[in-house]
């Protein structure tokens, strides 16, 4: 399944409730299966709380700050880009995960889910090791474990 930027998302940054550029974004990780409908449908992190991965180990409950947050317009191709820094999820004293999807939201917007990123499979990052989830160059992101 392909990554996911849910409809509720739009619809909260036209209103002007999330600003993707000046809003503190936060990403954390999940279990559990979703079909693709669902993931579009969901709106608010109420919506896949239940399936954060539980603390401990280097991962904290809410997620990570994402650093680097940007949007522009890419006029040649009638979009607009949506970037950050890398996603850095380390661990310390133990594995981190198993673990699906990571899930950003905007903590300023009423918890308003902004992207959803699917691995494909769970994801275990070892002790000393880290789950990373790399910027792509043209637009969102995808996940890597080193």
């Amino acid at each position: 399944m392909a990554d996911i930027i849910p409809q509720y998302f739009i619809l909260q940054q036209a209103s002007k409730i999330i600003d993707f550029q000046t809003d503190e974004i936060k990403c954390i990780l999940c279990s559990g299966s979703y079909d693709e409908s669902a993931l579009r449908d969901f709106q608010t992190l109420a919506d896949v709380s239940a399936n954060e991965i539980l603390a401990g180990n280097g991962y904290v409950t809410g997620g990570i700050t994402v650093s680097g947050t940007s949007a522009y317009n890419d006029d040649a191709n009638n979009r607009t880009i949506y970037k950050c820094e890398d996603l850095y999820f380390t661990t310390s004293s133990g594995n981190i995960g198993p673990t699906r999807y990571a899930v950003m939201y905007d903590p300023d917007g009423s918890d308003t889910i902004i992207y959803v990123f699917d691995f494909g499979e769970d994801k275990t990052a070892l002790d000393g090791s880290n789950l990373v989830i790399k910027v792509d160059t043209t637009g969102f992101m995808k996940a890597y474990q080193l």
